[in-house]
């Protein structure tokens, strides 16, 4: 009787403890929720899941996340498109992962390498930055730790309903994202442990089931690809990538190099102490949480060297495999000294890192977080036109993230002022992606976002600036930026800033946090015929 209500007392106790982290993790999460202003994928985001139908969405070949779309869709329609409301759905799969990571860590070894797990990934850094954006990414974790999960089950229990889950749910995860395809190949591969022909029968008939999905979904995910070995925008990566890679795994975007360092090599001693301490016991779960976390990383940096697709923002997707893991040799610390040492050293470093992310600093160079945004307003800039821009005006931008600033404009204003909105572009100073995109979609749909009477103005050519006089506008409002925001343009708005200098007299001129706001005024006497 002693040692059932002692079970009963630590199985209260743990309970407990999971419901804190919870609350610690959906507390980070929610906090400046809505604060900083939406950059471009979440307006993206927005735009896509509102213009087209939830049919349309589900086979649309042109844009990954289907499903996170399809469910953007209705909960914006009843909540509406603030900042806030955008992002919630995020948060909330970001916060229900913390629980979804332990019931994991819990299956694979045992409660304290599920409570640990959770504990790592409430306060992960990276984490927390994709559960406050607008974008797939906590609903693709989410459901890629669900379809392992469901898979160890079905193969515990072989229940047909579990089974049906797994089809789901990976027909779920293969709407979303492409990346899910590796844990769908990989669970198949590596969880088989038994020979039973039931087990064989339910497993083979699920995969028929997925691979019929996977054919339907085939021709969007092969568009996407053609336009990925066509061009694309990120970078090859090179070892220091990998080593990057894991480093964010660690302590997010925001950390100092010496953080870095540090928590590099205390989470890297806590994996090796996960995989010696359970090897005996557990080696058919390590084994596979060790393939999950690298085969897709080795895949993609291998991939890359001819596609480059490695970026850390997707492969965060394999991460709480490797927080499993360092969790599982953490609950084996025997020694409570050297167990409070570690928690405080995996504590702390996380701890300063939130505090830069909630600041907007990143001490490093953007090498740090390729293809993610740096978090500074628009909004200003935005407020700053708003106030200022009049009857007989016009606007133009040059740089698909000048688009993020429209969300915040007054349209309703322009569209009843009749105030037009000029793409300017520069041919031969685009970049070579955004060079495709313009030569593919039109260099005025680099994201198909509601903008009235928008028209594209093709610069350094014959006649471009008679192709301006022709709409008689009084002043021109120039939105100037680049994805840095660091004060420096790159070199395609640097160039069409450079030919406005040019062509047209400067009024004013103000920066807002890297965002150049240039006011013009036709002068004959300097145009160009």
């Amino acid at each position: 009787m002693n040692t059932l209500v002692k079970r009963i007392f630590l199985w209260k106790s743990y309970k407990n403890i999971l419901w804190l982290i919870f609350l610690l993790g959906i507390s980070i999460r929610l906090y400046n929720l809505g604060s900083h202003n939406l950059w471009f994928d979440e307006i993206a985001s927005f735009v896509y899941s509102n213009r087209l139908s939830s049919c349309q969405l589900l086979f649309h070949t042109s844009h990954g996340c289907n499903l996170y779309y399809i469910l953007l869709k209705p909960w914006v329609m009843c909540f509406g498109s603030s900042e806030f409301s955008l992002r919630f759905l995020s948060m909330m799969f970001g916060s229900f992962s913390v629980l979804l990571i332990y019931r994991l860590g819990k299956e694979l070894f045992n409660i304290k390498s599920g409570l640990l797990s959770a504990f790592i990934l409430s306060i992960s850094p990276i984490h927390i930055w994709y559960s406050q954006e607008a974008r797939a990414y906590s609903l693709l974790i989410f459901l890629i730790m669900l379809i392992v999960y469901i898979y160890i089950l079905a193969l515990k229990k072989n229940k047909l309903y579990l089974w049906m889950s797994f089809v789901g749910l990976s027909i779920l995860g293969l709407t979303t994202d492409s990346m899910s395809l590796f844990i769908i190949i990989l669970t198949g591969m590596l969880f088989f442990p038994e020979k039973r022909k039931s087990l064989l029968v339910h497993y083979v008939v699920s995969l028929i089931f997925v691979a019929v999905a996977f054919l339907l979904f085939f021709p969007a995910l092969s568009y996407r690809i053609s336009g990925i070995i066509n061009n694309y925008w990120i970078p090859k990566p090179h070892l220091d990538s990998v080593v990057i890679t894991f480093e964010n795994f660690n302590v997010g975007y925001n950390a100092t190099l010496w953080i870095y360092l540090f928590t590099f090599i205390i989470f890297s001693l806590l994996f090796i102490l996960g995989i010696k301490c359970w090897w005996q016991e557990k080696r058919k779960e390590l084994i596979s949480l060790i393939s999950f976390l690298f085969i897709p990383i080795i895949f993609t940096y291998l991939i890359s060297q001819r596609m480059p697709i490695y970026l850390d923002r997707q492969l965060m997707l394999f991460s709480p495999f490797y927080y499993i893991i360092i969790a599982a040799g953490l609950a084996r610390i025997k020694m409570r000294s050297i167990e409070i040492a570690v928690y405080l050293s995996i504590l702390l470093p996380n701890i300063f890192c939130l505090h830069n992310y909630f600041s907007y600093r990143l001490p490093l160079s953007q090498h740090h977080y390729a293809g993610s945004p740096v978090k500074k307003p628009v909004k200003p800039a935005a407020d700053y036109i708003n106030k200022r821009f009049i009857k007989g005006d016009a606007i133009g931008y040059s740089e698909p993230t000048d688009l993020s600033l429209f969300y915040y404009l007054n349209l309703q204003k322009i569209a009843s002022e009749k105030i037009d909105i000029f793409v300017f572009v520069i041919r031969s100073k685009l970049d070579k992606y955004w060079r495709g995109c313009g030569e593919k979609y039109g260099y005025g749909r680099y994201l198909d976002m509601p903008l009235p009477s928008r028209r594209v103005i093709i610069l350094n050519e014959e006649r471009s600036s008679k192709s301006l006089e022709q709409y008689n506008f009084r002043r021109l409002w120039l939105i100037s930026s680049s994805w840095a925001r660091n004060g420096i343009l790159n070199l395609h708005a640097q160039s069409v800033r450079d030919w406005m200098r040019i062509h047209y007299s400067l009024l004013e001129s103000r920066e807002f946090d890297g965002i150049f706001i240039d006011l013009y005024c036709p002068n004959v006497d300097l145009v160009v015929k």
